[in-house]
């Protein structure tokens, strides 16, 4: 059975210093903004920016911490059942996307939970329930509470 060995922390600081770059770079062209540095308030790019620039800090955290302090784990990914977790896991997003604007927010969220916990071959009940009520409390929280626009098929 084929398997790579992955060091943990290296691989997320990696990954989170790219995707703070990555979101830094794109934020121009995803928020249009009429605050400038002139008028020195704060615009909508203030919290993307803020969280990318505290996604690079962390990732260059972990990865000082792998490299010169040697704290440091190792994963083992078997490929042959890991690569079917991973196409499995991009089908449901890809079914996710579709299926948000037809069947609402509520349903499509909560069966996506829970087949992200089957996947995982989660066996807990409990993990399934709170899954189910952080849908409900997110859905009721932003439609009723927020007063936000959610696709939603009866609700």
């Amino acid at each position: 059975m084929k398997s790579i060995t992955i060091k943990k922390n290296l691989l997320s600081g990696i990954i989170a210093i790219i995707s703070g770059i990555v979101l830094i770079i794109m934020m121009p062209y995803a928020i249009k903004s009429k605050v400038n540095t002139v008028t020195s308030a704060i615009g909508p790019t203030y919290m993307p920016t803020l969280i990318a620039v505290v996604m690079i800090i962390c990732g260059i955290g972990l990865v000082v911490q792998s490299l010169f302090f040697k704290k440091e784990e190792t994963i083992t990914i078997e490929l042959n059942r890991d690569v079917y977790v991973l196409l499995y896991a991009a089908l449901l997003v890809i079914a996710y996307a579709i299926l948000m604007p037809l069947i609402g927010f509520f349903i499509t969220s909560a069966a996506f939970s829970i087949c992200s916990l089957l996947i995982m071959e989660d066996k807990n009940k409990v993990h399934f329930l709170f899954a189910i009520a952080l849908v409900a409390l997110i859905f009721f929280g932003f439609k009723y509470g927020l007063s936000v626009r959610l696709p939603s098929l009866f609700l």
